[in-house]
């Protein structure tokens, strides 16, 4: 309802409605369809000015009921409103565990080749009520996905809460120094490293462009055996090897990866032909041509 409206009905068309509710309620509540509500006689309406006259005033009294319902719906928007917050609580404690559960997966589920948008959400669901918190500390998947943005209490508490589930790291990195993360990444490998045999999905993005090709901190991470993996992305932003004075070939390139079936890849640093060769059990593959 248009708030500047306002709602008013003079006294001729409060009476004329008032008499029509009155007959309908000496006709036991019923609404008679033969008879004009208005208790005109429509066969007596011989004229075409007393037909025009008993229209005049259906109208009015339509205009009337539509002030009524305008009135109506603007109150039960604003009761609507004042019990959503109770309505939505009342809702959520319906549901069971096991569909609370599913809807903190989904809200948490990301592309593996692709930061997760919001790491802290797991934290923020298990600080909403008692219920929440319960719901998500028995739901060891919504801690899988660990980044280098998370600090290093929060890592070591997802890692914690992930009990046996497979591990998911997300590494971001834009500069050589790690400005702007919470955790170092030579931390975040070297506490990740420990559960290596969970890791399941690696993503590593940089556009570190001073940096060369790899990061510092992979240094020492050579061999590494990761039996769990099956999906590597590896993508490399505005890299120029011709302008790096020192190229480094990829850290993955010396990983052993017995599952890996999926694989992509942005200036990639290897022989991608061999590389692939490697892995027959790969299904999938997209390295950029530039």
């Amino acid at each position: 309802m248009n708030p500047r409206r306002i709602p008013f009905l003079n006294s001729t068309t409060l009476a004329t409605l008032l008499s029509a509710f009155l007959r309908v309620k000496l006709n036991g509540g019923v609404l008679d369809v033969y008879e004009s509500f208005l208790g005109s006689n429509r066969k007596a309406a011989h004229s075409v000015q007393d037909q025009e006259n008993s229209l005049k005033r259906l109208k009015v009294v339509k205009d009337a009921f539509n002030l009524v319902v305008d009135v109506l719906e603007n109150e039960i928007v604003l009761l609507q409103e004042a019990c959503l917050p109770v309505t939505m609580k009342r809702g959520m404690q319906s549901l069971p565990d096991d569909l609370l559960r599913e809807i903190f997966e989904l809200a948490t589920e990301e592309y593996e080749f692709s930061m997760p948008k919001d790491p802290e959400l797991p934290m923020k669901l298990a600080n909403v009520n008692r219920r929440f918190r319960s719901v998500a500390l028995r739901t060891p998947s919504l801690w899988s996905k660990l980044t280098n943005d998370l600090k290093l209490g929060q890592l070591k508490i997802y890692i914690s809460r992930s009990r046996v589930s497979g591990l998911s790291i997300y590494i971001m990195s834009n500069s050589s120094d790690d400005v702007g993360l919470h955790l170092p990444l030579r931390k975040f490998f070297e506490m990740t490293t420990e559960h290596k045999n969970r890791w399941t999905h690696l993503f590593f993005g940089s556009s570190n462009t001073e940096g060369g090709y790899s990061h510092p901190a992979f240094r020492g991470f050579q061999g590494l055996f990761l039996p769990g993996l099956t999906s590597l992305c590896w993508e490399k932003y505005d890299y120029d090897r011709t302008a790096d004075p020192h190229p480094t070939i990829a850290p993955f390139s010396t990983w052993i990866m017995p599952n890996l079936t999926q694989f992509e890849g942005l200036g990639v640093m290897v022989d991608i032909t061999t590389f692939l060769s490697n892995y027959g059990a790969i299904l999938h593959a997209e390295v950029p041509q530039f």
